[in-house]
């Protein structure tokens, strides 16, 4: 009888029968069939929402259309800018998802009543993730592809999920758990309405997923020793270029590694010299390197580019503040904890019972099988250390946060939920030990199932 990563018997599945090296192809294992029909219905419900839902996103949307217009423009934003005539001609005709937001006559060019009153506030992302949706309206418009630059760039958020989901299914393998709890929940995971929110928009948040993913398996790949540093070094720094606040998967990589260090070693000696061991120092080093080298080096370009001050755009003057309280610490311990837990529902699912408990469920159900999970584990397993790992970083990075950002621009502002999303995936990874009999994965499949027929009705009748 083999043994899972979890320390538990693998009695419920034949979940070591296939490797990469076996003589059944991939695509004729059924892990994968599962894997490739969730990936079908989740590219399905993504691209029904962006047709449903056309009001452009009260979180930032037109903000970042402005990004990708001005990289095709052949620029890249700074403070001062103000929207680009095409986004100002997006947010009239297509309005703005925002209460109380009076839409003006379609084509409309006066920007005194947007919002941060059409100055651009997307500058301090890198221009990485905006190179997709860019590329996207290129496409488009040499394919001659019946759909407009909004939706274009709107439909990059599919691939970004689907690799999500890709690396997502690696660390399920990694870590045997059955197809029926991988199924359930990514179904779970694609009906979440901040989940379609970050994937059917153009925002950087639809990268955060895979990102998360990412960091996650190449550095628990690195720990079992099957892939070298630059791996997941390389990833990191992919990962930040793409969103700042991918720093909580940096910091949960690292309170992985350290954690396993603690694992292995029984005596405190053993465990501080293997905690200062060059293996340990370099990906912990290279890791805080990656993080403060983007950090800064992003930082000093967009400042010593800017025509204005980032402190006197509108939507900045109210969060700028000239003394530190203690008590934004203790607001930001615990934002990270329920990170599909949406700040609002976008119109198209509102005024509807279906989407909110969709989102509770997911929310509420995440939490509570990733407890399950790392109780249920061994002690001394790769899961628990992840589940550990996920927990530290969850509860360190909003005040991390919110001092970085005291000391870097003197402002201060609510840590919301979703700056956790990179920690989803290697949450999910844990969850996915908690339920581990045959019926219980039946079970499991089932609720994602009824999430993503309430959405998708919801949707399609939206």
């Amino acid at each position: 009888m083999s043994t899972t990563l979890t320390g538990t018997p693998a009695v419920d599945q034949p979940r070591g029968r296939y490797s990469w090296h076996s003589p059944v192809p991939w695509w004729k294992r059924p892990a994968w069939l599962a894997c490739s029909a969730v990936a079908v219905l989740a590219a399905m419900l993504i691209g029904l929402h962006i047709h449903a839902d056309v009001p452009l996103s009260s979180d930032g949307e037109p903000q970042h259309i402005d990004y990708v217009y001005r990289l095709l423009d052949g620029e890249v934003p700074v403070s001062g800018d103000r929207w680009a005539p095409a986004t100002a001609h997006a947010a009239s005709c297509r309005s703005i998802d925002l209460p109380g937001w009076v839409t003006p006559p379609c084509g409309t060019a006066d920007l005194t009543a947007a919002p941060n009153q059409g100055l651009t506030a997307a500058f301090h992302n890198t221009p990485v993730y905006y190179l997709g949706p860019a590329a996207a309206v290129l496409l488009g418009h040499a394919l001659g592809l019946p759909a407009d630059d909004i939706t274009l760039m709107r439909a990059t958020g599919i691939p970004w999920f689907l690799a999500a989901l890709w690396l997502l299914w690696l660390l399920w393998r990694d870590f045997e758990v059955p197809w029926q709890n991988r199924v359930g929940l990514s179904l779970a995971l694609a009906a979440a309405p901040v989940v379609l929110l970050a994937q059917a928009t153009v925002t950087n948040d639809a990268s955060a997923l895979a990102a998360g993913a990412a960091v996650t398996l190449t550095t628990l790949r690195w720990d079992r020793g099957r892939v070298g540093l630059w791996l997941p070094a390389a990833v990191a720094v992919l990962a930040l270029l793409l969103k700042a606040t991918s720093l909580a998967v940096i910091l949960a990589a690292c309170a992985y590694v350290l954690i396993r260090v603690l694992q292995r070693k029984s005596s405190a000696r053993e465990r501080l010299r293997e905690a200062l061991s060059r293996r340990t120092l370099l990906f912990v080093g290279t890791f805080a390197v990656a993080a403060g080298g983007v950090g800064i080096g992003w930082s000093a370009i967009y400042h010593s580019r800017a025509t204005l001050d980032e402190h006197l755009l509108p939507q900045n003057i109210n969060m700028t503040v000239h003394e530190f309280r203690p008590e934004w610490l203790a607001s930001a311990t615990s934002a990270l904890l329920s990170p599909l837990q949406p700040d609002f529902y976008q119109s198209v699912l509102s005024q509807s019972a279906s989407p909110v408990i969709v989102a509770n469920g997911v929310n509420a159900g995440l939490l509570i099988l990733a407890i399950i999970g790392a109780a249920r584990a061994q002690a001394g397993s790769p899961v628990r250390a992840l589940a550990a790992a996920v927990g530290v970083a969850a509860l360190a990075f909003g005040p991390l946060f919110t001092i970085m950002q005291y000391l870097g621009s003197g402002m201060h502002f609510v840590i919301t939920p979703g700056y956790g999303f990179s920690l989803v995936p290697a949450a999910l990874a844990v969850a996915g030990t908690a339920v581990r009999s045959r019926r219980g994965g039946w079970v499991l499949l089932g609720v994602g199932v009824v999430f993503y027929l309430l959405i998708a009705r919801r949707l399609y009748l939206a």
